[in-house]
């Protein structure tokens, strides 16, 4: 992995309450600088911009989503619009039971040719450069995602990260079979592949109400906590999503990507999924690497079922 900050021996990380980084992926135009623009609350911690694969391509903005069959803005401010993440492989023509049809190359619809052909999207961040004292902290992090025209968007995330100890840490996949309901607040769900091994994978709300598995929010919420196996000594990471399952005339949108340095500030989807599972109040904690909600000797996903 390639170092974005360049960095000598360091110390814990002695951070603030609240401290996070963040990217929107979201504006007025698919050029908007501010989209793909990353802030931080923490001194200490750079942010940089989005950035694509070479298998990816900001082709536009997403202005609307539908809601009872009506065109729904996402924002009050409806000149605000999701980025749409395309990969840029053509489609090809369909053989079989697809003849006469345009299809998606079956390269491309699993995460592994995802990877082969570059389709993440990626989200850089560390150590301000010349800090030769702090490391990153991160307890979890959470997105919004979206498929956009079609069923067939799949995509995974993963950390990427250097540090003293482990120079190329590579996490393993975020979104499982196993923990799909636990780390999804949405109607999103974990696919299984299809009879020739294609499109495993996540499949998040689509942008129409009227799909399977898709909301009138459009979108899911996926709040992940940081796999165990992550080194305590970093300085910088990319969380990298990768999309696939499709071609270049379909999309996916990212919005709200945001690492979190304290489980407690992690959001739990209990609001919007379950609110009467878990109350305001209830305790959060990390169960076996899981963020659980505990209240009145229960515990609850983040997707408000109990455990």
């Amino acid at each position: 992995m390639k170092k974005i900050f360049t960095l000598v021996a360091m110390a814990t990380l002695a951070v603030a309450a609240s401290a996070q980084v963040s990217w929107k992926g979201y504006g007025t135009a698919a050029d908007d600088a501010s989209a793909i623009a990353g802030t931080s609350t923490n001194s200490v911690v750079a942010v940089e911009n989005i950035t694509c694969g070479d298998g990816v391509s900001i082709s536009g903005i997403q202005k609307t989503h539908k809601v009872n069959g009506s065109n729904t803005s996402y924002f009050s401010d409806a000149t605000i619009c999701p980025l749409k993440f395309a990969p840029t492989n053509a489609q090809v023509a369909g053989t079989g039971d697809n003849e006469g049809k345009n299809v998606t190359d079956p390269e491309y619809q699993t995460l592994e040719g995802g990877v082969k052909y570059k389709q993440f999207v990626d989200f850089p961040f560390g150590i301000v450069e010349g800090n030769t004292e702090d490391y990153l902290k991160i307890a979890g992090i959470s997105f919004k995602a979206t498929r956009i025209g079609t069923d067939d968007v799949r995509m995974n995330v993963r950390i990427l990260a250097a540090g003293d100890d482990d120079d190329n840490y590579v996490s393993d996949w975020l979104i499982t079979s196993d923990n799909a309901s636990s780390v999804i607040s949405g109607s999103g769900v974990y696919q299984a592949a299809t009879t020739d091994g294609y499109k495993e994978g996540y499949q998040p709300s689509r942008e129409d109400d009227s799909k399977d598995n898709s909301n009138s929010n459009g979108y899911d919420v996926v709040t992940i906590p940081a796999p165990a196996d992550l080194p305590d000594h970093l300085f910088d990471a990319t969380i990298e999503v990768v999309i696939y399952g499709i071609s270049n005339n379909k999309a996916a949108a990212i919005m709200d990507m945001t690492v979190y340095e304290n489980a407690e500030d992690m959001p739990t989807g209990i609001s919007e999924v379950a609110t009467e599972a878990a109350p305001a109040k209830a305790a959060k904690k990390i169960v076996n690497g899981q963020l659980v909600i505990e209240k009145n000797g229960k515990k609850y996903t983040v997707a408000g079922a109990e455990l």
